[in-house]
């Protein structure tokens, strides 16, 4: 039961990038809804009914994968067809540098938790986590947008409205966040010994540490989309490994005196680094404005909830940059080709 549902999760995992690639935003939210409910229910159900083992719960995760992996292949067994090489070929071609920076990403993430567990003990690292797990739900709206974004940036529309879009999403999700950074640092203190005890109050100082970090990694959500969307993946694997290495520096020199505080500053100034970085690729490649992309969304946010009808200001800024740039009549010299 584990190997099929290893292989389901798997294969679930190809088919939601399909979705998403193919721009069926709708179907992949549902389905991801469906997964993040129903192990928990099935969790409900064993409890109620005195399952409580490790077993009952495994297979529980197992039944989750296989459903959802079955509605993600009735939803493309139409679209099936014999395995190609050369189709294979342009995949891994395109996505083993994803992969790569994928999995950067994800130790640039957890790096500072090894090592805090390494130097300073599991106690610390359980502190830790408090802060980490409460900043980290500030990424949904920028991991929701630049998930979003791939098929429009990748898609066939006009390159003044993707430029627009995407420096709309930039704004959206960086203010956005500041936003829940700035209400969640004024809480902290009153709410993490609230709701985990007061043995947690150690907690709050790294997790107001991480939240500028945060903000910043908003960037690296929509701007990742971005550079993806150009097919411009060489750059993106190079910063993530940069980012991963400075992380990794920062943390063996701020651990040992500071603890769980200096984890969470190596964090902070490793994600700073890697969002502007990021931010200066995206905008050179699709030749948009660093301003443009930094303003606050104000008018968008109006004109959307009906009060204003003013024209995102991304636009003008971005058809400026494009004719200053190529000129306003070469709008397609803007792909660059991949690298």
């Amino acid at each position: 039961a584990g190997a099929v549902a290893t292989a389901a999760g798997v294969y679930l995992r190809f088919l939601s990038g399909i979705a998403m690639g193919t721009g069926q935003v709708t179907f992949y939210s549902v389905t991801r809804l469906v997964l993040a409910g129903s192990y928990p229910a099935a969790l409900i159900v064993l409890t109620l009914l005195h399952h409580q083992t490790s077993t009952a719960f495994f297979y529980s995760w197992c039944a989750s994968n296989i459903v959802v992996a079955g509605l993600f292949l009735s939803r493309f067994s139409d679209s099936l067809s014999a395995p190609s090489r050369v189709v294979a070929d342009k995949q891994l071609r395109l996505g083993l540098p994803i992969h790569i920076s994928n999995v950067a990403q994800f130790l640039l993430l957890r790096a500072d938790q090894l090592v805090l567990s390494v130097v300073a003990g599991a106690s610390a690292v359980g502190i830790y986590s408090v802060g980490v797990n409460l900043v980290e739900a500030l990424w949904m709206l920028p991991a929701a947008a630049g998930l979003a974004s791939i098929p429009f940036l990748s898609g066939d529309a006009p390159e003044e409205q993707k430029q627009s879009a995407m420096m709309s999403a930039i704004g959206i999700s960086i203010w956005l966040t500041l936003i829940g950074a700035v209400g969640l640092g004024a809480f902290a203190p009153f709410l993490v010994p609230f709701v985990f005890g007061e043995g947690f109050t150690g907690a709050v100082i790294p997790l107001e540490l991480l939240l500028p970090g945060i903000v910043a990694a908003a960037l690296v959500r929509i701007t990742t989309a971005a550079l993806i969307a150009k097919r411009h993946t060489k750059p993106l694997v190079r910063y993530m490994l940069i980012a991963l290495v400075l992380n990794l520096a920062l943390n063996l020199a701020l651990i040992p005196p500071f603890k769980a505080s200096g984890a969470a500053l190596a964090s902070t100034i490793a994600y700073a680094v890697l969002g502007v970085v990021l931010l200066r690729e995206a905008t050179r490649i699709w030749a948009v404005p660093v301003k443009g992309c930094l303003r606050p969304p104000i008018g968008q946010v109006l004109s959307r909830l009906g009060r204003g009808k003013a024209a995102p200001p991304a636009t003008t800024e971005a058809t400026e940059a494009t004719e200053a740039t190529h000129g306003s009549d070469e709008t397609k010299a803007l792909e660059a080709p991949p690298e």
